[in-house]
């Protein structure tokens, strides 16, 4: 029996092999380079990566006479003794037959395969030659070209695509199965050495030599199995492999004639009216068909109710099943001819759609839609396609439960005691749910044409739309601007208040103030000097007349733009409300805290230091502010209070600010290490900042110690970020003064005895530990007795 491995194929004629050719594969596989990989490890080759077995017609062919010729004695040798004899059961025999079997038909599936593979191979062979010679970019048709060549040549890149996509799925599951191929063929080998291994081993006992032979023969059969899968695998991959390049090189050809033909696309109003016209007359097709359906299915109804009354006047059971086949047929029809009602009405309602969609490509082509219209058409076909879609879904479904029901009437038609008349009402049950089936597949075509339509007329939109992308944006832009300033703001006696009002109207005010300063400027400079006014009453007269012209303006601004009075009159309702509820302190609030907003002389994020409270800054409201404390303490302070008090901002213009550390060593240190050692500190420190500098004061002589300060620059972010650098700093200077043996000063005093007589001083033994604190505790106390 031939086998086929990853190499060339090896004839085994015996099913095993000889010594010699033992050693020889020993040799082999242990030359240098040749790796074997264990059974069960994951294998690091991959699908494709070596070439496929190369198998000829001859030998696959030859390989068959081999299994059929074993088939044959397998199934002659399925017996109790046989199976005694090999050391098996009988259900062991019958698996290898099966497995035998299952070899024979692999090795046909090879044969259907390289033929397969031969058509393929003619077929990309054509296509190549076709593409180079340039045959395969022809069109019959010359140019111009109608939308209905566009529609097919799109179809047929579709159709291409498709096919790449089904091929690519095709590869990966023969990826897979390849390599489930390759590791059964490596257990079973191995299975195969074991049992082989085993066998010369247990040779001096005859019942277990005998039960070694059997499973031995069973490994054989499982290697051949293995071997045959694996190389109709490998015949799989190559054939898809051969359909993704034909589907390549497909896809190519229908893109060059689409590209061809979009460019000499004409579409003219002979050919929509050519279009329509065929629509119309589908219409009408349908509209007749729909008469005939109404009629037959009004006799139908008629029937079936005078069977229904026959039925229930029936009492013999014959009759009875008879009766309830005819009721079975007639609901049948009475289905049907609901159905087909309802797909023709959709079918109506689905070829309105494409007349719509073909007077909208026709405007496209002539390119006098404009973007709100292709925005419009973009979303009314995107919905059309969601709808469709849908739909699609339903009736797939739908035809698939008549499918089952077809099924089983079939089933009870085949049954052999029915009587004729029931067989009768079966087969015409049958030939109205086959006439629904076929009513329904029309259906499916036509919403699965109207959908492909929709989703074409989609992308030529989309396209139109990405090409013309910046006049799309200046209209949007237009569109927008206009909006806003139709926008309404509120609506006053029944007249409403735009953006654009309001910013009309504060033109006009604007150009009134200053035409009103002018024009009191003028009237101060010309006319009250020829007056007998006094300085002053030309002054109160210049005023009066500047708020005059004032309010004119704004009256006459606000008849300009129709807003009415009454638009403002809550402003003296509040006002009066204010000042009778002592409304002073809050309108002057409110007042603070705009012209905060508008200065900022504080801001949200500051830190702010007012008499003892510092804090940060977190809201500024239209009454009041409010500020965050180190104690995590809201204070609300009112808008005026930092209009009218001295407030220290700490960030007002950055949020660097200075820091300070103070520190007193002991008289005799050296000063010079003690300035290098505060600098070297404020510099190890990762948030203080290297600019500006930071300097060393020493600041005094002190009663107990030489006074230094350090100054530093740091940017706070938090309230207590000043507080906390500074206690790190402190924790390091102590550090590294502690390294250095100086000493940090702390209160001394020197103590004077006055005595008369001498003082009785006794010496007491204690402990190292305890002299050496009292050492400690006695440094830099000096006295005199």
């Amino acid at each position: 029996m031939a086998v086929v491995g990853q190499g060339s194929p090896m004839l085994l004629r015996n099913h095993a092999l000889s010594f010699p050719l033992l050693f020889i594969l020993v040799l082999f596989f242990s030359a240098p380079g040749f790796s074997v990989e264990p059974v069960g490890m994951p294998s690091s080759e991959k699908p494709g990566e070596t070439a496929p077995a190369q198998v000829t017609e001859a030998e696959i062919n030859a390989d068959i006479e081999v299994i059929l010729g074993k088939l044959k004695s397998f199934q002659e040798a399925e017996n109790e003794k046989t199976a005694v004899s090999m050391g098996l059961s009988l259900a062991q025999l019958k698996e290898r037959t099966e497995k035998a079997q299952e070899t024979l038909s692999f090795y046909n599936r090879q044969l259907l395969a390289l033929k397969k593979a031969e058509v393929l191979s003619g077929e990309k062979n054509v296509l190549e030659q076709e593409v180079s010679t340039g045959k395969a970019f022809e069109i019959p048709q010359l140019p111009p070209y109608s939308l209905k060549i566009y529609d097919d040549a799109v179809a047929s890149l579709g159709e291409s695509l498709s096919r790449k996509e089904t091929a690519q799925m095709s590869i990966a599951l023969s990826e897979k199965i390849l390599k489930n191929a390759r590791q059964r063929l490596k257990e079973a080998e191995f299975q195969l050495r074991e049992l082989k291994t085993e066998s010369a081993a247990a040779k001096e006992n005859g019942v277990a030599v005998a039960a070694r032979q059997g499973k031995l023969a069973l490994g054989q059969v499982e290697v051949a199995l293995a071997r045959a899968g694996l190389r109709y695998g490998e015949l799989a991959y190559k054939n898809g492999l051969t359909k993704l390049e034909i589907a390549e090189i497909k896809i190519l050809v229908a893109q060059e004639r689409v590209s061809h033909i979009r460019t000499n696309l004409h579409f003219d109003a002979e050919d929509l009216e050519k279009q329509l016209l065929q629509i119309e007359e589908k219409k009408a097709e349908l509209q007749k068909t729909s008469d005939e359906l109404l009629k037959k299915l009004q006799k139908t109804e008629i029937a079936l109710l005078r069977s229904q009354k026959k039925y229930e006047k029936i009492s013999d059971e014959n009759e009875k099943v008879q009766a309830k086949a005819e009721l079975e047929a007639l609901e049948a029809w009475r289905q049907a001819g609901q159905r087909g009602l309802e797909q023709n009405e959709g079918l109506q309602q689905l070829l309105n759609d494409q007349k719509e969609v073909w007077q909208q490509r026709y405007e496209l082509l002539r390119g006098g839609a404009k973007g709100s219209d292709l925005k419009m058409w973009q979303k009314g076909a995107v919905s059309r396609v969601e709808r469709l879609q849908q739909a699609l879904a339903l009736e797939q479904s739908q035809q698939g439960s008549l499918h089952i029901r077809i099924s089983l009437v079939e089933k009870q038609l085949a049954q052999e005691d029915m009587s004729w008349e029931v067989k009768g009402n079966v087969r015409d049950q049958l030939e109205a749910l086959k006439k629904l089936s076929e009513s329904s597949m029309a259906y499916l075509t036509t919403l699965n044409v109207s959908s492909q339509m929709s989703s074409r007329f989609v992308d030529e939109v989309s396209e139109v739309l990405a090409e013309n992308i910046f006049e799309e944006k200046l209209a949007a832009l237009g569109a927008n601007i206009k909006a806003g300033w139709k926008f309404e703001l509120m609506v006053v006696d029944d007249q409403s208040v735009t953006v654009g009002k309001i910013g009309i109207a504060l033109f006009l005010l604007i150009f009134g103030i200053v035409l009103a300063g002018y024009f009191a400027r003028a009237v101060q400079h010309h006319v009250l000097p020829r007056t007998r006014l006094s300085e002053s009453s030309s002054a109160i007269t210049e005023k009066l007349l500047y708020y005059l012209i004032l309010c004119i303006v704004v009256l006459v601004s606000m008849k300009v733009v129709n807003i009415p009075l009454t638009a403002f009159a809550f402003l003296g309702g509040a006002l009066a409300i204010g000042v009778g509820f002592g409304g002073q302190k809050i309108i002057s609030n409110f007042i603070s805290g705009f012209i905060l907003m508008a200065e900022q002389p504080v801001k949200v994020g500051d830190l702010i230091q007012m008499a003892d409270i510092v804090g940060k800054i977190e809201d500024i409201g239209a009454r009041s502010t409010r500020v965050r404390t180190f104690a995590n303490i809201h204070v609300l302070v009112p808008n005026s209070y930092f209009l009218e008090n001295n407030i220290i901002n700490w960030t007002h213009s950055d949020k660097i600010i200075r820091g300070d550390v103070t520190v007193g060593v002991v008289y005799g240190s050296p000063i010079q290490e003690v300035r290098k050692l505060l600098l070297l500190a404020v510099r190890t420190h990762e948030e203080t900042l290297e600019s500006p500098n930071p300097y060393v004061f020493f600041n005094d002589f002190g009663d107990n110690s030489l006074v230094f300060t350090i100054y530093f620059w740091i940017t706070v972010q938090l309230i207590n970020d000043k507080k906390r650098i500074e206690s790190d700093l402190r924790f390091i200077i102590d550090d590294m003064f502690h390294e250095a043996g100086l000493v940090i000063a702390f209160p001394q005093r020197d103590v004077h005895l006055d005595i008369a007589s001498p003082v009785q001083v006794e010496m007491l033994r204690a402990s190292a530990q305890q002299t050496s604190l009292e050492v400690e505790q006695d440094k830099g106390v000096s006295g005199s007795v």
